[in-house]
């Protein structure tokens, strides 16, 4: 009698009506030495807070899925930029292939088949299908949709890849299980995956607003983003409050929610009150500094009460002690209502009348032109010159800036002392006409990058965070280099042989610069070696014209 292989005890799991099939027989497609990302994502949550730890953002497979990708995206950003991007056509092509997958799996639970459906769900990006993907599976009229359920959670529960995972979670909000909440609120607390866990808690809740908002806390980036967004008519006044004092804040940008909190916010009404919280008045500056520079949503033009909301808040903030993130916003502010670029008459509908901004104008420059500024800056930069805080440092240094106060000494202590790691420190560095002060720079240069791990020979790379974050050192230094004839060379030298085309070609423009009576020695014979090297064409051509001696 022939001995039944795995394979026919999987599939009679699932085919056998006299027998209860199990999901978790089946077998796992993927190397089991990897961590599934749910249980690190369980693993990793801060107690009490239910946050995913900071230092633990970073997904198990990240290596794996970036190692395919030119540039490393933050989580979530592939969604939100790529998101709606194929074809109509592309997109039928991609769900009807996982469509296909999933039905043969469903059907045969084979390794083969399983195989081949994971191989499906890991070739595409699972925005750009799953809305196609989850209609055809709804409207099946052939698929078991209980297995179908059971093996989404499966795939979503144990999968060690991102994609994958997904695509399961889109499958999964056909389904009204309330179960799955807390499958949806885990992966939902990381931004790779809050969008998709998003749209599934809307679907299986008849009113969400606070379970998107409970889960809004708990994300920073792209997924708040998302969350935010979809609060945009809330009528629920706790929500409202928190959009005006921490809805707005992400590590993307402000302007991204600036005018959907200030709006939805009701931000005019609450600088109406009698009394206003410090917390409040601190996020309107932000509100409106972001809604002032605008960029990627509705800003201030669009804004109708923008001129009563920026009057109110300085006046508010007058007698006030201010941080000096604060100090940043009034500046923003100060600056925009005397800006006489600008067709302040398409302005005036929404209340930037000439005297609305002189009085703007006016409180403002009181505010900046308090004589205790400078002795707190002074004061602040000494106290934080060595500390940790790369980000309060760099504000005080901006506050510093708009004083006139020299900062390229507070910034050569902080490299001194061991702060490499912040790539605006080289260039604020290189902010100077002082011959000696460059000599220091470079000496630093020299002293503490690690110019062997960072210049590993001429590439296509792009020049993005975290991994180039030292690169991005090199560009502030070469950029600046090319004013400072023949000094650094050694660094320059070095650039030439960056992964990055844009480091190589700002080598390439300072020695243009420079003129050939100003070059090193040795540097007809390293761009000889560098043209026989260089990968670029476009590079290449630069070579020849710099050899020639003519300017780029």
């Amino acid at each position: 009698m022939k001995m039944p292989t795995q394979e026919d005890v999987y599939t009679s799991l699932w085919t056998n009506s006299s027998v209860a099939w199990d999901v978790n027989q089946l077998p796992k497609v993927w190397d089991t030495e990897r961590p599934a990302i749910y249980a690190f994502l369980l693993e990793n949550t801060n107690c009490g807070q239910s946050s995913l730890a900071e230092e633990k953002e970073i997904l198990p497979d990240d290596t794996t899925f970036f190692a395919n990708h030119q540039c490393h995206w933050v989580a979530g950003a592939m969604e939100e930029i790529f998101g709606g991007l194929a074809e109509d056509n592309e997109q039928h092509e991609l769900a009807n292939k996982v469509y296909l997958a999933l039905e043969n799996t469903v059907n045969d639970p084979t390794e083969t088949n399983i195989s081949l459906l994971y191989e499906c769900m890991m070739a595409g990006n699972t925005i750009d299908f799953a809305d196609k993907l989850i209609l055809l599976i709804a409207h099946s009229e052939t698929l078991d949709l209980n297995r179908v359920k059971q093996f989404a959670k499966w795939i979503a529960v144990n999968s060690p890849d991102r994609e994958p995972i997904k695509v399961a979670i889109s499958i999964l909000r056909i389904f009204g299980d309330d179960q799955n909440k807390e499958l949806f609120t885990t992966f939902g607390r990381h931004e790779e995956f809050t969008l998709y866990s998003v749209v599934g808690l809307q679907t299986l809740l008849e009113d969400p607003e606070v379970e998107l908002w409970e889960l809004a806390k708990h994300v920073k980036g792209w997924g708040k983003i998302q969350i935010v967004r979809r609060l945009e008519n809330t009528q629920n006044m706790d929500i409202k409050r928190w959009m005006l004092r921490d809805g707005y804040e992400n590590d993307i940008m402000n302007e991204y929610l600036a005018y959907i909190c200030a709006t939805t916010g009701e931000l005019l009404h609450a600088l109406q009150q009698p009394e206003q919280d410090d917390t409040l008045l601190s996020a309107t500056g932000d509100i409106i500094e972001a809604l002032i520079n605008g960029g990627p949503a509705e800003d201030m033009d669009d804004y109708d009460d923008g001129a009563n909301v920026t009057q109110l808040y300085i006046n508010h903030i007058a007698n006030k002690e201010l941080s000096f993130k604060q100090f940043l916003s009034v500046k923003c502010i100060r600056d925009y209502v005397q800006d006489d670029k600008v067709n302040w008459e398409d302005r005036e509908k929404n209340g930037w009348t000439d005297t609305v901004r002189k009085e703007i104008a006016d409180n403002a420059c009181s505010i900046l032109n308090s004589p205790e500024w400078e002795e707190r800056t002074i004061s602040a930069l000494q106290a934080e010159v060595d500390s940790g805080n790369d980000y309060t440092f760099y504000t005080i240094t901006l506050v510093a800036k708009a004083l006139s106060i020299d900062i390229w000494d507070f910034y050569y202590r902080r490299h001194k002392s061991g702060h490499v790691n912040d790539w605006r420190s080289w260039y604020h560095l290189m902010q100077t006409d002082d011959e000696d002060k460059i000599d220091k720079v470079i000496q630093l240069a020299e002293e503490t990058i690690l110019f062997d791990q960072i210049t590993t020979g001429p590439e296509h790379e792009e020049n993005l965070w975290p991994q180039f974050i030292h690169h991005q050192a090199l560009t502030s230094i070469v950029k600046a280099l090319r004013h400072f004839p023949g000094k650094g060379w050694n660094i320059m030298k070095a650039n030439l042989n960056s992964p990055i085309p844009k480091n190589r070609r700002l080598s390439l423009i300072a020695l243009s610069q420079w003129g050939r009576d100003n070059w090193p020695q040795d540097a007809d014979a390293i761009l000889q070696e560098t043209l026989e090297n260089e990968p670029d064409d476009g590079i290449k051509q630069a070579i020849q014209i710099v050899i020639k001696g003519e300017l780029l």
